[in-house]
């Protein structure tokens, strides 16, 4: 899909703390973006970055009038002169925005683009008369316009069909119809009658303006989005964005040349102009329109934009620096509060995706985001310097769409998501551990926007006809609703800890808002915003404290196994591979000064794990801070924390807090702890807290083991096997040849969580799938019928995501038809076959709390191979499926039809077979379903046929209801081009898919077949060169007139 198809409206929301009683937003106009600031009562907002030339996402020429067009994705129309000065700017088409491609029709004074309702616009080129032309159409993918004759040809990803139509949506026509079609660039040549193609695994592919004589231009491959044709010169030119070149090649696919390959990090919407020998194109990942010699050579930079959407705020007190994500630069950068410094900590071209939300974990030097990449959406982290990128939550954790918002809660170890969802009350409020894992969800069933968390409450918002906010307890229980009226579209949602307020920006009327926390006294700070992020501080009233505590930076030691340490009662704490004493040691954000400074203190705590209560404690002015006498500590398990505290707290000091603490006889320190230290609590601190593993160190004179083995499904070992334990600690190891491992040193009493995964398998299994397995899945996904084990719902487990869903059906479809996949192996624990079975399954042991050595054993099971639970049985074969072929030998050139067709289909659900014949002699065009075999239940393999001969055929009934058909039902009808003489055989057979047939009780049958001969002939009067051979007579320097000739021998 074009990256700048869809206009993204970024609707985050971060949390953060700045100590100048000020909150932060992102301006979203459509003549410019920019950063903008006030007070916390709305009063004195100015400017802190602004950037006047917004993400371009369209582009057009007029080469006559020596103009540039471009759209931007606020909805702005510009243009400029081919230098790229003189900008002007047309219309500010806010209220229908602009999607990405334009069209201009200079002659008539027009431009087109698709804006973000989907529909077809028009606006003059002088900016006036912006018209909705059509209504009821679904443009997101590839479009484009017949201007002569009025039509628009737009692709419709609910029925996998290219139309045309109207420009007001009527008068529709199909144009091309084929199941698995997905279309993100449609370009029509209209002079000669030709309509060029992207589909969705990056072939190029031509076709007639009425769908017919489709014709493979560029194999599959790379990620081009559209492309832009050169009719002068004869050439087609696309962008493959993952590559970052620009090709080129001969409008019949020939002479392709790669001549721009530098610098080209998202090239979209390319512009040539053959008159004048040049060619302008977007780059996405630098909002810059850029221009080039048609021959790659002479890049010039015409208009870049300086600031790239904003997507999220974080605020760094410590060193003084404001975070921001550009959403559509894919980028993170921070700057001083007053805009000034302004540094790329990721730059494009990283492989960030339109980051979101960001928030920070100033003590374990962390930034996280969230990424609107609907191929992969992920929550990921960092650095705060950017290095170590690495996924947080992805698919495989949560079932993740559109995460506009996420939020930290350092003193729970959580991070909290909103999820928009693809589709009406298909979004989700989740959170899981900040190091990833442990999803829970909190709300559903809504279009979810924003998420702020503050004290012991989380906050969220969601659109639609019924759009509140509302809020509920940190596990999302007592959900209250807050605001229920006067309410559009809240796009950015933060919590004022200080004043105790709820402030948001509500789009539907351009006001900045707060409100008491519980909802009550509305009121309006300030008008005409148009924000999609806020950032809000001080956590603590300036009247308590001047600048608020560090978090406590997380600890490191000179132990093996930092976080994991075994220790002998009665002794100290000794490292065992060295046998050197162990000390602790502050990290104290990026940086390793054990000292925080004058204003903090920062104290060692140590904690009985039994109890939950501290046992002693040492702070930065102890000679000894971080050296623990163990030796006077009886058996058991204990924990060492970090804890800053700030000066500006009463008491003053933290020994006078942490005496006070303990006397006070709480059932838990830790609880008290957290109580204290969270958002809004009593004192400006921050400790890390026990969810938190990587920030505490677990000692322990009670190690246990955690042990076992990893076996296939036959009992033979799978080695290379990596076995994780996580929770209160963090431990891999792979296991050995024979499918053992064994874990040692696990601390008493701590949350152990054991999973097993093996990434690459060089020697897969075979993968034994039938129509019949196909058939089952689907209908246990559609509540039909369940499955006969959990063997099977394993087995079925395509993508490896301990769940069965349609994506599953997809890929198993692929797999009978032989295409190649990247499974990996299903790992689960070995009683799982003994649960009740569900649509999802465990692939993890989870122990709460380790009391003795504990066996985990696991079961592998590789996707799709059914011999793991059971062997079909084949009944007698009585559907016979048979080639059509033509009596007459076939010429040359010719175009030729096979309808494939079935005789006794009676009762069946399903069907599966291959077909193949000679490519040297008939060359694959297309295949056009029968009229009961279309839609999405009809697969092929379309990405192969035409190189190795072999069509592999899949269907189902949509229904899953058994049917009968006539004596000779069409199930398909091929289309061949004769390029060689002699016979070509086209059959039935098994390969790269069994034949089969699946009646209405399940059961498989093989099918009987038929073989045809097909014969290519070189007939009198045809030509026995290639076909169509073009031929160029130069006519001047300047002219060249292409003629296709046939030669008759």
């Amino acid at each position: 899909m074009k990256k700048a198809a869809l206009a993204m409206f970024v609707w985050s929301i971060t949390l953060c703390i700045y100590a100048q009683n000020k909150i932060y937003w992102a301006e979203e106009i459509p003549a410019f973006t920019k950063i903008q600031r006030a007070s916390l009562n709305g009063a004195n907002p100015q400017d802190v970055l602004v950037s006047e030339i917004k993400n371009p996402n369209g582009l057009d020429l007029d080469p006559i009038g020596g103009k540039l067009y471009w759209s931007e994705e606020t909805g702005a129309i510009r243009r400029s002169n081919l230098d790229g000065s003189g900008t002007e700017t047309l219309a500010l088409a806010s209220n229908s925005g602009t999607s990405g491609k334009i069209k201009l029709d200079v002659q008539a004074g027009f431009l087109y683009f698709i804006g973000v309702d989907l529909q077809l616009h028009r606006i003059g080129l002088d900016g006036s008369n912006l018209t909705q032309l059509s209504t009821g159409l679904d443009l997101i993918f590839g479009w484009d316009l017949d201007l002569a004759s009025g039509k628009i040809y737009w692709y419709d990803v609910n029925s996998s069909t290219i139309f045309k139509g109207d420009f007001d949506g009527t008068n529709q026509e199909v144009v091309l119809s084929e199941p698995d079609l997905f279309v993100s660039g449609l370009t029509l040549d209209v002079n000669q009658g030709k309509q060029y193609l992207v589909t969705g695994n990056g072939e190029i592919a031509r076709t007639n303006l009425d769908g017919s004589q489709f014709m493979l231009l560029a194999p599959a491959g790379g990620c081009p989005q559209d492309v832009s044709l050169d009719l002068v010169n004869g050439h087609i030119y696309w962008a493959d964005n993952c590559a970052g070149i620009i090709y080129r090649a001969d409008l019949d696919g020939q002479n392709l040349l790669s001549f721009l390959t530098s610098g080209l990090a998202e090239a979209t919407d390319i512009a040539p102009d053959g008159a004048s020998g040049k060619m302008y194109w977007i780059n996405a990942a630098t909002h810059a329109i850029l221009c080039a010699d048609l021959n790659g050579s002479n890049i010039q930079t015409l208009l870049q934009a300086e600031l790239a959407d904003p997507g999220g705020f974080a605020y760094d007190p410590v060193s003084n620096k404001l975070y921001f994500a550009e959403t559509s630069n894919g980028s993170i950068r921070r700057c001083n509060p007053d805009g000034s410094g302004i540094e790329t900590i990721i730059p494009n071209g990283s492989g960030l995706v339109s980051p979101q939300g960001l928030a920070l974990d100033l003590a374990g030097g962390k930034m996280y985001w969230s990424e609107l990449n609907l191929a992969n959406p992920v929550i990921r982290r960092a650095n705060l310097d950017g290095s170590t990128i690495e996924d947080v939550v992805t698919e495989n954790d949560a079932p993740l769409k559109r995460v506009y918002s996420i939020a930290l809660d350092l003193g729970n170890g959580k991070i909290y998501w909103a999820d928009l969802g693809l589709l009406p009350g298909g979004g989700f409020v989740q959170r899981a551990d900040i190091g990833g894992g442990n999803v829970e969800t909190l709300a559903s069933g809504e279009r979810f926007v924003c998420l702020a968390l503050g004290g012991d409450k989380v906050y969220w918002s969601f659109v639609g006809a019924n759009g509140k906010i509302q809020r509920a307890n940190l596990d999302g229980s007592n959900v209250e609703d807050l605001i229920t009226t006067d309410i559009g579209t809240v796009r950015a949602m933060v919590v004022d800890p200080v004043n105790q307020k709820l402030v948001w920006n509500d789009h539907g009327t351009s006001e900045l808002k707060r409100a008491n926390l519980n909802g009550s006294n509305v009121e309006p700070l300030l008008n005409a915003i148009n924000s999609q992020t806020l950032a809000i501080g001080p956590q603590i009233n300036e009247s308590l404290c001047t600048e608020c505590a560090a978090q406590a930076g997380y600890l490191v030691n000179n132990a093996a196994v930092p976080g994991l340490l075994p220790w002998t009662a009665g002794t100290d704490l000794t490292d065992v591979s060295t046998g050197n004493e162990v000390v602790f040691q502050p990290t104290y954000f990026e940086t390793s000064i054990p000292e925080p400074g004058p204003e903090y203190d920062y104290a060692f705590l140590l904690v009985n794990r039994a109890t939950d209560k501290i046992v002693t404690y040492q702070t930065d002015s102890d000679p000894a801070f971080g050296n623990f006498d163990f030796s006077v500590l009886s058996g058991g398990t204990y924990q060492v924390y970090g804890l800053s505290y700030s000066h500006c707290n009463l008491p003053a000091a933290v020994e006078d807090y942490l005496q006070n603490l303990i006397a006070a006889g709480h059932s838990s320190d830790l609880d008290a702890l957290h109580a204290d230290a969270v958002p809004g609590g009593s004192f400006c601190m921050e400790f890390s807290s026990r969810a938190y593993t990587y920030h505490t160190a677990t000692v322990s004179s009670e190690p246990l083991r955690i042990f076992g083995d990893v076996l296939k499904y036959d009992g033979s070992p799978l080695q290379d096997v990596n076995v994780i334990i996580e929770g209160n600690v963090y431990v891999n190891q792979l296991n050995q040849p024979d499918g053992s491992y064994e874990i040692e040193d696990v601390p008493y009493g701590v949350l152990a969580v054991v999973s097993a995964e093996k990434a690459i398998e060089p020697t897969p299994p075979a993968t034994t799938v039938t129509v019949a397995d196909l058939v089952k899945l689907i209908k246990w996904i559609l509540g039909i019928e369940p499955l006969n084990s959990t063997c099977e719902a394993v087995v079925y487990d395509m993508n490896s995501n301990a769940s069965l869903t349609t994506f599953d059906a997809v890929l198993m479809s692929r797999a009978i038809r032989g295409e190649p996949l990247n499974p990996k192996w299903n790992i689960l624990p070995a009683g799982v076959y003994a649960l009740p079975l569900q649509l999802g399954y465990e692939d993890e042991y989870i122990i709460d709390q380790l009391s003795s050595d504990t066996e985990a054993d696991f079961i592998a099971v590789w996707p799709g191979a059914v011999q793991t639970c059971s062997t079909p049985i084949l009944q007698p074969a009585f559907v016979t499926v048979s080639p059509q072929v033509p009596v007459a030998p076939g010429c040359l050139c010719d175009f030729v039809e096979v309808p494939v067709t079935a005789n006794n289909f009676t009762d069946l659900t399903g069907l599966q077979f291959s077909t193949s014949w000679d490519p040297a002699v008939l060359e694959f065009q297309s295949v056009v379903p029968g009229g009961n075999f279309s839609g999405a239940s009809f697969s092929l393999n379309l990405d192969q046929v035409r190189a190795n001969g072999r069509l592999a055929f899949v269907w189902t009934e949509p229904t899953m209801t058994p049917l009968t058909y006539s004596p000779g039902e069409e199930l398909f009808r091929l289309v061949f081009r004769v390029i060689g003489t002699g016979s070509s055989t086209i059959q039935i057979g098994d390969l790269p898919t069994t034949a089969l047939a699946l009646n209405g009780v399940g059961e498989l049958s093989p099918l009987l077949s038929q073989a045809a001969v097909f014969q290519g002939t070189a007939c009198s009067g045809s030509s026995n060169l290639a076909c169509y051979d073009d031929i160029h007579i130069s006519l001047a320097n300047d002219c060249q007139l292409p003629l296709t000739l046939e030669m008759v021998l």
